[in-house]
């Protein structure tokens, strides 16, 4: 049953609405800068972010970008969500909110240390991004990030896309050219092109386990 779901996960991945892959890459290929990623979420309309980065000051500067959002829902040291309103000094736990039950308009951060056991109340048509990084495998991705597990509604209404820093994306394209239909002549990538490297690096980092065991 666990296997069954994760490759439902991966097969959702391959709906139109969540075939969206963007390389972010800053001026002569350099990494974006924290605040230059959220722009660029900000530019594709986007108010999940799946990652791993100080959360608090994340979503102040977040909050600073997006300033049409109602507030940021962010993961504290102690494992609760919290709720940092616009303008607001001092967060609140989400639970002592009216919104624990309806995130419409609000940024949420979910960082991948204190991802186990959330299960907040996206709304219907929510819309993630979920960053990529080298050696990922599908494993991470549905199971130890649950990144795309969060997005309750995946299969239906709800989406995500892929962010791919330069370096991955380098990755993507290596894997996806020697793939029968892949990338030939082209630098774009979608979600079909993401689950071909997630499959690939999972085999990767298998073959590295068994060799470990045979020796």
């Amino acid at each position: 049953m666990i296997c069954l779901t994760y490759v439902e996960v991966l097969t959702y991945f391959l709906q139109s609405r969540n075939r969206a892959g963007y390389e972010v890459v800053a001026w002569l290929g350099k990494r974006l800068t924290e605040a230059e990623l959220l722009r660029r979420i900000r530019e594709v309309n986007i108010r999940i972010l799946i990652d791993e980065m100080d959360n608090k000051t994340l979503v102040k500067e977040w909050l600073a970008i997006d300033t049409e959002a109602k507030g940021a829902v962010y993961f504290g040291a102690d494992n609760r969500a919290w709720v940092q309103y616009r303008g607001g000094k001092e967060a609140i736990p989400l639970l002592a909110t009216p919104f624990a039950e309806n995130l419409d308009g609000f940024l949420v951060y979910i960082d991948e240390a204190y991802i186990y056991g959330v299960d907040l109340k996206f709304p219907h048509d929510a819309r993630g991004v979920l960053t990529l990084a080298l050696g990922q495998t599908k494993d991470h991705t549905v199971q130890e990030d649950l990144a795309a597990m969060r997005l309750r509604q995946l299969g239906t209404t709800q989406s995500v896309c892929f962010f791919a820093p330069p370096e991955v994306h380098r990755s993507i394209l290596d894997v996806c050219k020697k793939t029968p239909g892949g990338l030939v002549g082209s630098s774009n990538i979608n979600s079909y092109h993401v689950v071909n490297w997630l499959l690939e690096q999972t085999c990767r980092a298998n073959e590295q386990l068994q060799n470990l065991y045979l020796v």
